[in-house]
C-alpha cells in the first residue's frame, strides 16, 4: 500500500472495505460508498483538500460562465434586436459553452490524476468496481455541487456589477439556475466516473506518460467548406451579415475546422521550429509541442474557435449595434474560460512530467530554463492557432471589407491585431505562472513517484 502512496488514514480506509467486500453479508454499495466518502473527507489531508477545491473551482466557474450564457440568451429574447441579431446572439452564446465544457473537463481530470493511485490500492484491498464508482460519483458530486452554488453566488454578484454596462441587469435566470446548478455537478461526477474508468476496470493499469498518437488535421474541411461561403457570396456581390443563417454558418464552420485542427497546427509548428532552432529553450519548447500538441490542441482549439467568432463580429456592419455589448459578453467569458483552459492543461502535464522534470533538475538544468521553455511553447503554441483564427475570420467578412471604404477595413484589421493582442497578452501573463508551477512539482522528493 505504501509504494501506492496511500497514507495512514486510506490504508485503515481500505481494510474497511475489504472486511466489508470479504463478509459473507457485505454491506449495501451505496451505503459503503456515502461512509467511505464521509470518511475520507474527515481524514483527508491536502491533497484530498486540493483535489476537492479543484472540483468546486471548476464548477463554480463553468456554473457563473453557463449562468451568463443563458442570461445573454434570455437577454435577446426579450429586447428589441431584429431577428437576425437575435439569432447571432443566441449563436454567439451557445458557442461560449464550448470553453466552459473544456474548462470542466480539465479540471475533472486533474483532479482525478491524484486519485487514481488511491482508488487502484482501494480496489487491491478489496473494493468492487461498483463500490468505487458509487465512491467517485459522491465524492465528485458533492464538491461539484458545492462549487455550483458558490458558482452562482458569484454571478448574482457580477450580474449587479455588469448589468449596467451589458444591459441585462433585469434578467434572472431564475427558473434556468436549479437545472444549471445539478446539470453542473452532475456532469462533474459523470466526468470524473469517465476518467477513472481504467481504474475500475482493474488497479494494475495506473499508468504514467503514456504515448500520444501524432494528431491529424481532420478539421481542414470544415474550414474549406465554411470559407466557401464568402467565396461564393464575392461572386454575388452579396454582403456579409451574421444574422444570416448562412454566414453565421460560414464562420462556424471554419472555426469548428479550426479547433479540431489545433493539435495538428501545434504539432506542425513545433517541428518547423525545432528544424531551425539552435537555441536551448525554443528546442525544447518545439520538441514538447511535437510530443504532446493534444493537451495544448484541446485548450487551443476553445481558443480558436471563439477568437474567429471574435473578429468577425468585431467587423463594422456584421451585427446590429444593440447586438454588441451582448456578443462582447459572451466572447469575452469564452475567451476567460480558454485561457483558463490552457493553464490546467498545463498544470496537468507538468504533473503527469514531474519525474522526469525533477530529474532534468537534480541533473542541474535551470528551473528557470525549464519554466521559460513552457512559456515559450505556450506562446508560440497560441500564435500558432490565434493567428490564423483571426485571419480566418476576415476572410470570412472579405465581401463586406471588399465593397467597404478603406477606413473601415482599416478599423476591421485594427480590432483584429487587438484582439489577437489582448488573446496573446492574456497566454503570456497565464503563462507566467509556470515559474512557480515548476517549483513546486520538481522537488527532489518527486523521483521516487513513477
Amino acid at each position: 500500500m505504501t509504494a501506492l502512496g496511500l497514507s495512514r488514514e486510506h490504508r485503515r480506509a481500505g481494510t474497511v472495505v475489504g472486511a466489508a467486500a470479504a463478509s459473507p453479508r457485505p454491506a449495501g454499495g451505496l451505503g459503503l460508498a456515502v461512509v467511505m466518502a464521509l470518511w475520507l473527507a474527515r481524514r483527508g489531508r491536502g491533497a484530498d483538500l486540493a483535489r476537492w477545491a479543484t472540483v468546486a473551482t471548476g464548477c463554480a466557474l463553468a456554473t457563473a460562465a453557463l449562468l451568463w450564457i443563458v442570461t445573454v440568451g434570455a437577454a435577446s429574447a426579450g429586447s428589441a434586436l431584429d431577428a437576425g441579431s437575435r439569432v447571432a446572439v443566441v449563436a454567439g452564446s451557445l458557442l461560449a459553452l464550448l470553453p466552459v465544457a473544456v474548462l470542466l473537463i480539465l479540471l475533472v481530470r486533474l483532479a482525478a490524476t491524484s486519485r487514481a493511485r488511491r482508488l487502484a490500492g482501494l480496489r487491491l484491498a478489496g473494493a468492487t468496481p461498483g463500490q468505487v464508482a458509487q465512491l467517485v460519483v459522491i465524492d465528485t458530486g458533492a464538491a461539484g455541487l458545492v462549487g455550483a452554488l458558490l458558482g452562482l453566488g458569484g454571478f448574482t454578484a457580477s450580474r449587479f456589477a455588469a448589468g449596467a454596462v451589458f444591459g441585462v441587469s433585469d434578467t434572472l435566470p431564475l427558473l434556468f439556475a436549479p437545472a444549471v446548478l445539478v446539470g453542473v455537478a452532475l456532469a462533474s461526477a459523470l466526468l470524473a466516473l469517465a476518467a477513472m474508468r481504467e481504474v475500475l476496470a482493474t488497479p494494475y493499469r495506473v499508468v504514467r506518460g503514456d504515448e500520444e498518437r501524432p494528431p491529424r488535421p481532420w478539421g481542414l474541411p470544415l474550414v474549406v467548406l465554411g470559407l466557401a461561403v464568402p467565396v461564393t457570396s464575392a461572386l454575388r456581390s452579396r454582403p456579409a451579415w451574421l444574422g444570416d443563417p448562412e454566414w453565421l454558418t460560414a464562420a462556424l464552420l471554419t472555426g469548428a475546422g479550426l479547433a479540431a485542427s489545433a493539435s495538428w497546427v501545434t504539432a506542425r509548428v513545433g517541428e518547423a521550429v525545432a528544424r531551425r532552432t539552435r537555441r536551448a529553450t525554443l528546442l525544447l519548447a518545439a520538441r514538447r509541442m511535437q510530443a504532446a500538441p493534444r493537451r495544448l490542441g484541446y485548450a487551443l482549439g476553445a481558443v480558436a474557435v471563439v477568437t474567429v467568432v471574435t473578429v468577425t463580429v468585431a467587423v463594422p456592419g456584421a451585427v446590429s449595434r444593440q447586438a454588441l455589448p451582448l456578443l462582447a459578453l459572451a466572447c469575452g467569458t469564452a475567451l476567460l474560460c480558454g485561457l483558463a483552459s490552457l493553464v490546467l492543461a498545463e498544470v496537468e502535464s507538468l504533473l503527469a512530467r514531474r519525474r522526469l522534470l525533477a530529474a532534468l533538475v537534480a541533473g542541474g538544468v535551470p528551473r528557470r530554463a525549464l519554466a521559460g521553455a513552457l512559456v515559450t511553447q505556450n506562446l508560440l503554441a497560441a500564435a500558432a492557432v490565434v493567428v490564423p483564427a483571426a485571419l480566418l475570420g476576415l476572410l470570412v467578412m472579405a465581401p463586406t471589407l471588399g465593397t467597404a471604404p478603406a477606413f473601415v477595413t482599416l478599423v476591421a484589421l485594427t480590432r483584429a491585431g487587438v484582439i489577437v493582442g489582448g488573446v496573446l497578452t492574456g497566454v503570456t501573463a497565464t503563462s507566467l505562472l509556470e515559474f512557480v508551477a515548476v517549483r513546486r512539482v520538481t522537488p527532489a522528493t518527486a523521483l521516487r513517484y513513477e
